[in-house]
């Protein structure tokens, strides 16, 4: 009976030092498992996250790049303004010369033609004696007919004929009936046809060369002569003509 009752208790002894092993087992597996999952944990923690360090390094570097790519581009954007600067520079002082040409051209031509029709308007002043000539004293228009010319200058030679003033068609469609009445002759001047602007500046070409650019009429009895001249359609008048021994009279 003693023996009896001592079994039982040696075996539940056993069942319950068992118990704490598999409990003790069962904790450390547990704890190895939350240590390896820690562990695991960061490593990741390391692979995926640098250090602050290795952050602020790459970062500095990555701002310097930044700031030099920055810099490289104002630099190049400056250079292109610089560049389109100076182009636009020598454009405007090519436009400038240009214009400049240009205005010295016209004024040239103003100059020549200022010449030129300061060279026909000496047509008002011919070289007189302010005496009455001996050379015409005796015509009549029933005379044969007779022509004088003289250098009046810069290639201008005038001509006075004893020729009725409106005998010629040309005459009689440029000048007033009046003035046929007034002048009693023909006359004109002429230059070198190569002298002329424009073909239109004279009235006619002769077959010696000549252009003929103003038409008229004198009187050698009122001591006066009348011009007209095609390039600009001006008229005058000049009082005071006479034909002396400084015209020369054509055969």
């Amino acid at each position: 009976m003693i023996l009896a009752r001592h079994m039982p208790d040696e075996s539940q002894s056993f069942w319950a030092k068992l118990a704490v092993i598999t409990a003790l087992l069962t904790a450390f597996v547990g704890l190895a498992t939350l240590v390896s999952k820690h562990l695991i944990g960061n490593e990741k923690i390391v692979i995926v996250s640098p250090s602050p360090s290795y952050d602020l390094h790459q970062q500095h570097e990555e701002q310097t790049t930044r700031l030099a790519e920055i810099k490289k581009r104002q630099q190049d954007a400056e250079q292109q303004l610089l560049q389109t600067e100076l182009a636009r520079q020598v454009a405007e002082a090519a436009a400038r010369r240009a214009e400049a040409n240009r205005v010295q051209a016209e004024q040239q031509a103003k100059v020549a033609e200022a010449a030129r029709r300061l060279a026909e308007q000496q047509l008002d002043a011919p070289g007189t004696s302010h005496q009455p000539s001996s050379l015409i004293s005796t015509v009549t228009p029933t005379n044969e007919i007779q022509v004088w010319k003289q250098d009046w200058g810069s290639g201008i030679v005038g001509v006075v004929t004893t020729r009725p003033c409106l005998y010629l068609p040309i005459w009689q469609k440029n000048m007033d009936k009046e003035i046929g009445k007034s002048f009693e002759f023909l006359s004109y001047s002429m230059i070198p046809a190569e002298r002329l602007k424009r073909q239109e500046d004279a009235w006619y070409v002769r077959g010696d060369g000549y252009a003929v650019t103003v038409i008229g009429c004198w009187s050698p009895s009122a001591h006066k002569i009348f011009f007209f001249r095609k390039s600009d359609a001006k008229k005058w008048e000049q009082e005071d003509f006479y034909v002396d021994e400084h015209w020369e009279e054509i055969r």
